[in-house]
């Protein structure tokens, strides 16, 4: 039997991140980068300026490549999955940080909020793994990190379809790694407090935010870079023996 006490090493495998042009998604193409993946980002837009993540990740040595659509569509997200296997020959590991945030009353959201939100919240991270799944079980092994939320335990008066769906994330992480493990393939799950990137800041600049921020353990709301290095550890050999878990990365506002 082998275990692994190195390093979190990354070299030779390929990492899919869907999301990964920004936000929490673009440092962990970063990072996984720099522990040697080989960096395929799949997103609806991707900036290629100077400082982008594109940019970041060949400064630092990195293979990258970005592959636009919109995973939240069956039919597309098959299409990007079927291009990054062509070009790289494989996906080793998936981190699903593509995601949107929505607020609102209950009674106050439209069918179509609630359909927009299910469709890129949940049904994306379907979609993705539907396609990735069979690739992974071929070669007996694979990581699929997923994003969900606090809220996915607490429940939101101010965000109701956002936190099911993140709920919806969470069982389908369980489901998947029961399913799955057998055949060599983890399932684990994030679970980010608000965290400083463009979705974030406006709660956490909010006089709301700022008196939340003194009750969090850590006294302030998490970064991007604490949230990625724990999905680029998730997706790591360091992480063999976590199946079907969802980590808490929020500074101790939430502890399960």
């Amino acid at each position: 039997m082998t275990i692994n006490r190195g390093p979190i090493d990354l070299a030779g495998r390929v990492v899919l991140v869907t999301g990964g042009a920004g936000g929490i998604g673009g440092e962990v193409a970063v990072q996984a980068a720099a522990v040697g993946a080989t960096i395929a980002i799949a997103d609806r837009a991707v900036n290629d300026s100077p400082d982008g993540v594109l940019a970041r990740i060949r400064a630092g040595g990195g293979t990258v490549e970005a592959f636009v659509g919109d995973l939240g569509d069956a039919a597309d997200a098959a299409r990007v999955i079927a291009a990054v296997e062509q070009r790289f020959g494989r996906i080793d590991g998936v981190a699903n940080c593509a995601a949107i945030m929505g607020f609102g009353d209950f009674l106050d959201l439209d069918l179509a909020a609630w359909e927009l939100m299910l469709k890129i919240d949940v049904m994306l991270v379907v979609h993705v793994c539907r396609a990735v799944l069979p690739g992974m079980l071929a070669r007996g092994s694979g990581s699929i990190v997923n994003f969900a939320s606090r809220l996915a335990e607490t429940g939101s008066v101010e965000a109701p379809h956002y936190a099911v769906a993140k709920a919806a994330v969470v069982s389908l992480t369980r489901s998947l790694a029961q399913a799955y493990g057998p055949g060599g393939v983890r399932v684990n799950a994030v679970s980010p407090g608000t965290t400083n990137t463009a979705m974030g800041r406006d709660v956490i600049d909010s006089a709301a935010g700022r008196d939340r921020a003194t009750r969090i353990p850590l006294r302030r709301f998490v970064t991007p870079a604490e949230v990625a290095s724990t999905v680029v550890f998730l997706l790591s050999d360091a992480a063999s023996g976590i199946v079907g878990q969802t980590l808490q990365v929020n500074g101790g506002e939430l502890m399960t």
